[in-house]
């Protein structure tokens, strides 16, 4: 096919004249006819997506054109029909480009390329002389910034707009609970308890839970209850439960079956929370937990916080910590097991990310003789590990040396004592016992005592360097060069973060790594110049609490 340049050119030879008949020209929209004197053929055009500057359209040889102005990006629709077959093309940049062609009839869009300036489109008879031309010479600019109109965000209410149910005389849908469906997915029903099940309503977002409604998720369904305070209850798949209150101001949910996922962040003030199951009633703090009521029996799974456990059958109440789960049988008692938390966390889709933004935010009570007041932890500072009580049990080795230490601490590490219970040292291939060796560091607040039993004396020291692994800006243990990364480790059965860094306050500079578990350090690594020193793990437990005497400096000591 021959390009549209030499067409140009055998039209200019043969010096056509023409006549033309604008039907319609505006900006952003032209069309009309041109007829050539000599052959009497016709062709129509159409065109839009710029602004008309200029029309000539009584053209002298070159036939006639419009003079156009388009945007970058803007897109140019052409049309074109005559007694022959019909030819679109683009001249730009010396490049000329066929875009359309038909018998009798084209169309196409052309989209203007960024960073041209100008370029000529071209409509024609494709016969054997290519004959009338019309052109439509086209300058571009730069598009235009339009700012759109603000948009006008509906509110909640207009999104999901309240649905409530008529008031019945069996006493259903009396009184608002104030819980709501922050989500939910799948086949989720309510009904008032004291109704049948053919009762059951589809649940939709604006739907008004009363006191004593019963909730069902069906299989692969599912909610999230959102209360007054922004805190959240999610609800597994097959699982029913009843919302129940009190003049008391207490809420209770009843887990009839299935699974619940609660994450409560701090109760109205005067306000508590209670969920029960068919062996026991939780009482609920701060925290985030797991109730399953698989047949009879009731099981709890802690994650974060604080959580109650009271046997219907017995009246026993059992505190669990972090990591700890209980399960409840048809005889009241109440059996507590240890679970991994990273573990526990996967299998019921929880994030870990929320589990430890819990601590972050905890508050710390401090008691005094006159009066208790409430206080938020300062981050860094007080709180140090993400479960509540613990004895850990280590052993640190080097080339020549293994020294044994335990270390209690309570109330998230603002209580801590850390005792050396023994030093052995390398004798040929036989390790040797040291006699009467014995330190006790003892962590209270911002203040670290070291003490020797054996001389009855010790000193106080300010907490300004200790590491702390949970503070979100870890500027602490960023004082003391040590940096989390992105590595993850196994130690005990546990997930645990891995931090590295240099200790410049250690001889030559050594390079340490940490493996932590709930801020716990689990296994250390320190490498100097002298040698490499490996602190492991021996035992870790989990108990409910602590002595206090354990932190307390023992009568007779004198501290500097």
């Amino acid at each position: 096919m021959k390009t549209i340049s030499r067409m140009m050119m055998t039209i200019v030879l043969l010096m056509m004249a023409l006549t033309a008949s604008a039907q319609e020209t505006k900006n952003g929209v032209t069309s009309g006819k041109m007829s050539a004197i000599s052959s009497q053929k016709e062709i129509s055009y159409s065109f839009s997506g710029g602004t008309v500057t200029r029309d000539d359209m009584q053209g002298s040889g070159d036939g006639g054109h419009y003079d156009y102005e388009v945007e970058e990006g803007a897109t140019i629709n052409l049309s074109c029909g005559g007694t022959e077959n019909v030819l679109i093309g683009v001249t730009a940049n010396n490049k000329s480009t066929i875009l359309a062609s038909g018998a009798k009839s084209a169309s196409c869009s052309y989209k203007v390329p960024t960073g041209l300036k100008k370029f000529r489109i071209t409509m024609c008879n494709d016969g054997s002389s290519r004959h009338p031309i019309m052109n439509i010479n086209c300058t571009v600019k730069k598009a235009s910034k339009q700012t759109a109109p603000a948009r006008k965000e509906k509110t909640d209410d207009e999104k999901f707009p309240t649905i409530l149910r008529a008031p019945k005389n069996n006493g259903c849908h009396q009184k608002d609970s104030k819980i709501r469906f922050n989500d939910f997915w799948g086949e989720v029903k309510i009904r008032c308890n004291f109704e049948e099940d053919d009762s059951y309503e589809f649940v939709d977002i604006g739907t008004v839970i009363y006191e004593d409604d019963r909730i069902k998720t069906e299989e692969e369904s599912g909610a999230i209850l959102g209360l007054e305070d922004m805190s959240t209850y999610v609800i597994k798949p097959e699982t029913t439960l009843i919302i129940h209150t009190d003049e008391k101001k207490t809420s209770k949910l009843e887990l009839i079956i299935g699974t619940t996922i609660s994450n409560i962040k701090k109760m109205a003030e005067g306000k508590s929370l209670e969920v029960e199951m068919s062996q026991c009633v939780c009482g609920i703090e701060g925290t985030i937990v797991v109730f399953e009521q698989k047949g009879k029996e009731s099981n709890v799974w802690l994650m974060a916080g604080a959580v109650s456990v009271k046997s219907k059958k017995t009246g026993k109440v059992t505190k669990l910590q972090p990591g700890q789960r209980s399960i409840t049988g048809t005889n009241g008692v109440v059996q507590v097991k240890s679970f991994n938390i990273e573990e526990g966390a996967k299998k019921f889709g929880i994030k870990m990310s929320d589990i430890n933004n819990h601590y972050s935010k905890k508050t710390n009570k401090t008691t005094n003789t006159n009066t208790t007041s409430t206080t938020k932890t300062a981050p860094g500072k007080y709180a140090r590990y993400g479960v509540k009580c613990g004895i850990v049990k280590r052993v640190e080795t080097t080339a020549k040396e293994r020294t044994y230490t335990t270390t209690w601490f309570d109330d998230y590490g603002r209580l801590e004592r850390i005792e050396n219970t023994k030093k052995e040292t390398k004798s040929g291939n036989n390790w040797v016992s040291a006699a009467n060796y014995k330190f006790v560091t003892i962590i209270k607040d911002d203040k670290q005592y070291r003490l020797d039993p054996n001389r009855k004396r010790g000193t106080s020291y300010s907490l300004s360097t200790i590491t702390n692994f949970i503070d979100p800006n870890l500027k602490l243990v960023k004082g003391y060069g040590v940096q989390k990364t992105n590595g993850k480790a196994t130690v005990d059965n546990r997930q645990c973060d891995v931090f590295k860094g240099k200790e410049p306050k250690l001889a030559g500079d050594a390079t340490v790594e940490h493996y932590v578990w709930q801020g716990i350090p689990l296994k250390s690594v320190e490498k100097a110049p002298d040698g490499t020193t490996t602190t492991t793990l021996q035992s870790i437990e989990l108990p409910n609490s602590i002595d206090a005497s354990k932190f307390e400096i023992p009568k007779g000591y004198t501290v500097k």
